[in-house]
């Protein structure tokens, strides 16, 4: 669940800064909770081994 925080908060910043996107706008969460799991499946052991040390 950390993992798409961060993905979401470096993008909504990137979309802000880039301005695509404004403070007032809505930005779904789903896609990257949808895309944390998917690098979890694939690379979730170099993570969590990462992660310990």
């Amino acid at each position: 669940m950390i993992l798409s925080f961060i993905i979401g908060a470096v993008v909504s910043v990137m979309l802000l800064i880039l301005k695509i996107k404004k403070k007032t706008d809505n930005i779904a969460f789903g896609p990257f909770i949808s895309l944390a799991t998917l690098i979890y499946i694939f690379y979730g052991d170099l993570l969590i081994k990462f992660y310990i040390y």
